[in-house]
């Protein structure tokens, strides 16, 4: 699954909403036993501060696991 943007109202900003969107994608991906591949900055940098759902990201272009 590829994310390339993630968006929260103005007005709901601020309140976590983003970083439940975010772990709810993470652990429904685990799952279902599908990979993440974060193109949004906001799921790189989440993902980044939670290492335990590394597991889930893609490996990157070439890379292997």
């Amino acid at each position: 699954m590829s994310f390339s943007h993630t968006e929260v109202p103005a007005a709901f900003r601020g309140r976590g909403i983003g970083e439940r969107l975010v772990e709810g994608i993470f652990r429904l991906a685990r799952e279902r036993g599908q990979r993440i591949v974060p193109a949004c900055g906001f799921v790189a940098d989440w993902a980044h501060r939670h290492p335990g759902y590394h597991d889930v990201l893609a490996a990157p272009e070439g890379a292997r696991r």
